[in-house]
């Protein structure tokens, strides 16, 4: 039990040192999660390296298939902020939108009332570092951090055709 409790220990503490330096490279959209983050109407769910080496456990050691991917993947966040003030909502909407003019744009879809734009920032030609989904309809973001191989995300689209 005590060997356990110190896994479990060395691990967030871990996360917690390489959170610190992820966030460096993260800081402009992290930044938005973080100051929208405990506002009323916005819920957001946070997976860090801990809870993430947990998933990939539960996943399987099956470096083919579908979850393949997430041994590249640092961090996970998922925000929301329909429930929101409309003006809460606004802001949070015009920073992201500001800032994400420094990304590039992988994707764009349009149905009716809906929207949803995919924006990636890369390193060189072959390596995401973040990648943001974002609802401007819903208000709503998923951000996925990490050093992710172009391959893998072609691999994972061409899987799911």
């Amino acid at each position: 039990m005590a060997a356990i409790l110190a896994a479990i220990v060395m691990a967030v503490s871990g996360t917690v040192m390489h959170a610190k330096k992820a966030n460096d490279r993260e800081s402009a959209v992290i930044g938005i999660i973080e100051k929208y983050g405990d506002k009323e109407g916005v819920e957001s769910v946070n997976m860090g390296r801990f809870l993430l080496g947990l998933a990939k456990m539960a996943a399987g050691n099956d470096d083919d298939g579908d979850s393949a991917w997430l041994k590249y993947v640092d961090r996970i966040t998922v925000v929301s902020a329909e429930q929101a003030e409309e003006d809460v909502r606004d802001s949070m909407s015009a920073e992201l939108t500001s800032i994400l003019s420094g990304y590039e744009k992988a994707a764009e879809m349009n149905n009716d009332d809906d929207d949803m734009s995919v924006w990636v920032k890369m390193e060189g030609d072959s390596t995401i570092l973040e990648m943001i989904m974002f609802s401007g309809s819903e208000y709503a973001l998923i951000y996925i951090g990490g050093r992710i191989p172009v391959s893998e995300m072609e691999n994972m689209a061409s899987d799911m055709q």
